[in-house]
């Protein structure tokens, strides 16, 4: 088998202190070239984001979720030195309803954001969608050698402020730390079986990994429970076979749960079996998607409007599709037999 095979260091994770939050994040796929798997095979491997991210999932008693994933990705500098300078935080957002009863927005969603000594406040799209937002504070740094960035301002607290139908008035606190030092997390089919492997470089009170495995990437089932090193600093490996893989495109995480009950879920990755005309990759992006197929290929808005078009002819081969000018949103690519959704960010 010939691959990529996608390392990450420093993950970070979050603690919060209400029920129904975790930390869920999809990230970029990159797609590994396979000779031996019949009767076709593309394994995916996920490019996982080494930028801290707080996520939440809160639920109505309407019957809806709403999942919201900040990530903090800059910071503007709105006065600069030399006699200090002035800032606010960058965030991308990403915030998703599913269930029953879903409401047109929230009557209450925002933040604030807890840069050492100051406070910013984050507006927040109560409709949802995926996009980018940033904070109002414009906070003052009087020393001018700290680095303008999300880690030397420390802007590692967050305070979510939430209320919809039926969802009472609450708010919600976080705080980053790092109980679990990931060095690696990919799956690959094993014959008739889907293969995990991950491995951390330190633990922390870490007490178990639940394995999850779902084929939407939204609806998860528990498969395994594996235990973990408690507190260490060696290199930690681990490996679970799902014996049982249903379905032609599967995605699979990590549930990590501290001794004190809380958890954090690490990013996704997802394996394709089985016939796969369509599998661009990196799916979300922000310019460019990649595939491999024969024929037409085009890419079109929710429309129907064709705004590019490929054409590999009979012979089987790579396309690209650029995005970068393209506003943020969900694509369709489209061959003769399939479709794809691509999102955007």
């Amino acid at each position: 088998m010939n691959g990529t095979f996608c390392d990450f260091f420093g993950r970070f994770r979050l603690k919060v202190d209400a029920k129904q939050i975790g930390l869920v994040g999809i990230g970029n796929l990159i797609k590994v070239s396979m000779k031996q798997f019949i009767p076709f095979v593309i394994l995916l491997f996920l490019a996982l984001s080494l930028k801290a991210q707080s996520s939440f999932e809160v639920t109505s008693s309407d019957g809806y979720t709403v999942t919201i994933n900040l990530v903090p990705t800059d910071i503007q500098v709105n006065q600069p030195c030399p006699f200090g300078y002035n800032y606010d935080v960058v965030f991308d957002y990403d915030i998703s309803f599913s269930g029953t009863n879903i409401p047109a927005n929230l009557w209450t969603l925002q933040g604030n954001v807890g840069c050492g000594a100051s406070t910013l406040f984050l507006p927040l799209n109560n409709s949802g969608g995926v996009g980018q937002t940033i904070t109002n504070g414009n906070a003052y740094e009087g020393d001018c050698s700290v680095a303008p960035s999300v880690a030397a301002l420390n802007c590692d607290e967050f305070v979510l402020t939430i209320q919809g139908p039926g969802i009472p008035f609450q708010q919600i606190n976080a705080s980053f730390v790092l109980p679990v030092d990931f060095l690696s997390f990919a799956a690959r089919p094993n014959g008739k079986s889907v293969q995990l492997d991950w491995a951390t470089a330190s633990e922390t009170d870490n007490d178990f990994f639940e394995i999850q495995r779902s084929r939407d990437a939204i609806n998860w089932q528990s498969l395994e429970q594996i235990s973990g090193k408690g507190t260490t600093s060696d290199i930690s490996t681990y490996t679970f076979y799902d014996a049982d893989p249903e379905g032609t495109i599967l995605y699979y995480r990590l549930k990590q749960v501290d001794y004190d009950g809380s958890f954090a879920f690490s990013d996704v990755v997802a394996v394709a079996l089985g016939e796969a005309p369509l599998a661009a990759f990196p799916n979300p992006t922000n310019n460019i998607v990649t595939l491999t197929a024969s024929g037409t290929v085009s890419l079109h808005d929710l429309t129907g409007r064709v705004l590019q078009t490929q054409n590999n002819g009979a012979q089987k081969g790579q396309l690209t599709f650029d995005l970068s000018d393209l506003p943020e949103g969900l694509y369709l690519l489209r061959a003769e037999d399939s479709t794809q959704k691509i999102l955007k960010h």
